[in-house]
């Protein structure tokens, strides 16, 4: 009995404490959803790098074109040029489909003028590809005549010198040569862009040696076969799209100057649908650089005798003949300052 009665008033005392408790319905237990963690950028401390989770970026150290050759024994094709094959009949087309980056953009309004490459990598830097100008409606048929890049002047010679050794002089540029792969880098100040600026040209070039050659017979421009004699349509075939403006072949520079034509056409235009018959009897190139070749010319064609009209050429050759003024070599015929065809 006394069991009993303590338990309905401990009954009585649960219940009066219930009764102050707000009531809630009775539900399942439900889990937290857990959150994603927020994709932020990790804080700056001085204790070191933050284990916050941040995006990966890039590297952001730009390439530097001159660090490039500097890294070469002599000058090369680095960079955006590094996929280029250079060689005396290379055209625009054919420098598109090796590097097709550096013709993504074109200077706006130029026809005829470079194209302009820059890209984030090589901040600070212009690539340019430079055609050969010639008469022509089809632009991708137009030669490469030149590689240059404008960058910031500063420690561009001293890191040149160091790789390569001290450069030759033209005029005032500085130039390196690499005549095992037949390429050419000259440093120069650009026309028209800021004094703080420098520009790597690179282009190719025959050695005046290979250029003249040592065969009594052939001059190394000729190739292997005479340009004297031959008919018009055949120098067409043989020279292609060098031939420019119908009048003349357009030769790679020798160690100095720019790039050398040869002229052999008369007052008509010298294409295969014109000419098919005529010869040439005569061209003429102009060299310069007076001593070298008259060394070369001599070694090749014996001592020369002096013209009795002009004291100022020699003349190596009678027949066919062969004449060097000091600038310029004549072989055959000359008039009025071309050489001539002849029906």
């Amino acid at each position: 009995m006394t069991h009993r009665l303590f338990a309905l008033v401990a009954c009585a005392l649960t219940f009066a404490c219930d009764a102050d408790r707000p009531t809630t319905p009775l539900r399942s237990p439900t889990v937290a959803k857990a959150e994603a963690p927020e994709l932020r950028a990790a804080p700056t401390t001085t204790a070191g790098p933050s284990r916050a989770l941040e995006a990966p970026t890039p590297a952001t150290t730009p390439k530097d074109v001159i660090a490039e050759l500097a890294a070469t024994p002599h000058p090369s094709l680095v960079g955006p040029f590094a996929a280029l094959t250079l060689t005396q009949t290379t055209t625009v087309r054919d420098a598109r489909s090796q590097a097709p980056q550096l013709f993504a953009n074109r200077r706006e309004g130029a026809l005829t003028g470079p194209y302009a490459f820059t890209a984030k990598e090589w901040f600070d830097q212009l690539f340019e590809v430079a055609p050969l100008g010639q008469i022509d409606s089809d632009f991708d048929q137009w030669l490469v005549g030149s590689l240059r890049v404008i960058r910031r002047a500063e420690g561009a010679e001293q890191a040149l010198a160091a790789a390569w050794g001290d450069p030759k002089t033209d005029g005032s540029a500085k130039v390196w040569l690499a005549p095992e792969l037949g390429l050419r880098a000259d440093l120069h100040r650009p026309h028209g862009v800021d004094a703080s600026r420098i520009a790597i040209t690179l282009r190719g070039y025959t050695p005046l040696a290979t250029l003249i050659g040592t065969d009594a017979a052939l001059f190394g421009f000729e190739e292997g076969a005479p340009i004297l004699g031959a008919k018009g349509s055949d120098l067409v075939r043989r020279f292609g799209r060098r031939i420019m403006d119908y009048d003349k072949i357009r030769l790679w520079p020798i160690e100095n100057g720019g790039p050398i034509d040869l002229w052999f056409a008369a007052p008509f235009e010298l294409d295969e649908a014109s000419l098919p018959d005529h010869l040439v009897t005569g061209f003429a190139l102009e060299l310069g650089n007076d001593q070298a070749v008259s060394a070369l010319l001599e070694k090749k064609l014996g001592k020369p005798t002096i013209d009795r009209d002009d004291d100022r050429i020699r003349v190596y050759r009678k027949s066919p003949r062969v004449t060097f003024d000091g600038n310029e070599l004549v072989v055959g015929e000359k008039l009025d300052g071309y050489s001539a065809i002849a029906p």
